[in-house]
Order: structure tokens, then C-alpha cells, then sequence
């Protein structure tokens, strides 16, 4: 599945750091990308089924589950 974006107002609400170490896969980078506001982190739902549906946010979990890692792939 994939992730958009919408418009942003740069709040705080709306503003992220990448947390932790990457993690490569196939030449792309992905991190877990932590909320400024409530630190938690952008998540993707964890079943089959949730696949499509928007992402949410849940606790940053240190194991770095694939559903928390996020990379933004730009025209080279």
C-alpha cells in the first residue's frame, strides 16, 4: 500500500523527525517518522485488511516494525 500526503500548516500537530537508524532495503532508506506534538509515530495498519485504509498514529515501537517504516522515494 501506499501513503499520500495532504497540505500541510507546519504545526506542530503536522511535523515529524525521523527517529532512530534507517533501515536499507533495496537502496531506499526507511525510518519511523516521530510526530513533534505527541511523539508518537506515523503507523500503517498491521492486517491484510487494513491495507488501503489511511495511516494513523501509535506508539513508536523500538522494534521498528515494518507497518512504522516509511520512506519518501523523490525522482532522482
Amino acid at each position: 500500500p501506499r501513503l499520500s500526503t495532504q497540505r500541510c500548516d507546519l504545526s506542530r500537530a503536522q511535523r515529524w523527525h525521523r527517529l532512530g537508524r534507517g533501515v536499507l532495503v533495496a537502496g531506499h532508506d526507511y525510518y519511523q517518522f516521530e510526530n513533534l506534538a505527541n511523539g508518537k509515530c506515523i503507523t500503517q495498519g498491521s492486517s491484510p485488511s487494513a491495507q488501503g485504509t489511511p495511516a494513523g498514529l501509535a506508539a513508536c515501537d523500538q522494534d521498528r516494525p515494518t507497518r512504522q517504516l516509511l520512506a519518501f522515494l523523490t525522482a532522482g
